[in-house]
């Protein structure tokens, strides 16, 4: 679970890109001034609606505006160990594997 303490902090670093004048993030966001004055107040993190139109107006990305709803993709969601030879990526093992349809020697040849 995300800890909404970081969410608000990133809000406030977003507000800081405006020179912490709620009514220019406003305005450059689409909302109204009282809206965002109510987040800032209430320990808040940018509203939903608002992440991808602050990310276009250069108040950084959907990724720190709000990691709960955007996060960031796995550096590598793919295989580990290939479960036909055990080799590992990388390994002299998953480049010399013979194992016909073996994951890692298909993805070792590719990066080579």
């Amino acid at each position: 679970m995300i800890d909404t303490s970081a969410l608000h902090q990133a809000l406030k670093a977003a507000l800081a890109k405006a020179g912490n004048n709620q009514s220019r993030f406003a305005a450059d966001i689409g909302t109204s001034q009282q809206r965002i004055s109510y987040c800032l107040n209430n320990g808040r993190p940018l509203p939903a609606e608002l992440v991808l139109r602050a990310e276009a107006a250069g108040y950084g990305s959907r990724h720190e505006l709000r990691p709960d709803l955007y996060p960031l993709p796995e550096a590598d969601a793919r295989i580990a160990v290939c479960s036909t030879c055990d080799a590992r990526p990388g390994s002299a093992q998953a480049l010399a594997c013979d194992v016909v349809g073996c994951p890692l020697r298909n993805r070792e040849a590719k990066a080579a």
